[in-house]
């Protein structure tokens, strides 16, 4: 699996970003942006959310590397909020109360 500062590369690169551009927008120094490519240091927690969005990713897929399974999740709880909304179901309905419970802010 790949490091943070991998996935920082990667996903700076996919979106036609240098080293340089990425650190204007963040406001920090070229040199910063390398040290975490190269893993000698990690992004300040203030900037997780701020550098995610630029790269078009979500946090939790930023700091995890696992974009399947957030999207596994969120389309499960779609799922069974659709099938609720059709059916009204009580199993159904207890279904989707759990979900929210589990990712209340995913909607």
């Amino acid at each position: 699996m790949k490091n943070i500062g991998q996935r920082i590369k990667a996903l700076r690169k996919k979106n036609s970003l240098t080293q340089e551009r990425l650190a204007d927008y963040l406001g920090v120094t070229d040199k910063a942006v390398s040290k975490w490519e190269c893993g000698l240091t990690l992004p300040d927690l203030a900037l997780i959310v701020p550098l995610a969005r630029i790269l078009h990713v979500s946090a939790d897929e930023l700091l995890s590397g696992k974009p399947e399974e957030i999207d596994m999740h969120r389309a499960e709880f779609d799922q069974y909020c659709d099938h609720w909304l059709e059916y009204k179901r009580e199993d159904n309905y207890q279904m989707a109360l759990q979900a929210t419970s589990e990712y209340p802010r995913r909607l």
